[in-house]
């Protein structure tokens, strides 16, 4: 892979929880009325918040497991997840 190819990569990986979270965002006045919340109600930003700590969670045990199965094996299983 030529350091082109692995900074576009890179780029891409990281610009995924970004983009997952930007998705969602504009999606929650129509989320509010499927799960019976008030026009008001912020109960629906727990989302982001909840996905943002699964995200940091999730590096702890992604470590060990890409240290131990080696660190492209763990992104591709990491990615088809």
């Amino acid at each position: 892979m030529s350091e082109r190819e692995f900074v576009l990569l890179m780029g891409v990986l990281t610009a995924l929880s970004a983009m997952a979270i930007d998705i969602t965002l504009p999606a929650f006045a129509e989320m509010r009325p499927a799960f019976g919340l008030d026009d008001d109600s912020t109960r629906l930003s727990l989302t982001v918040t909840l996905f943002l700590m699964g995200a940091g969670v999730g590096h702890l045990f992604y470590g060990p497991i890409a240290d131990a199965a080696g660190r492209k094996p763990t992104l591709a299983g990491g990615l088809l997840m």
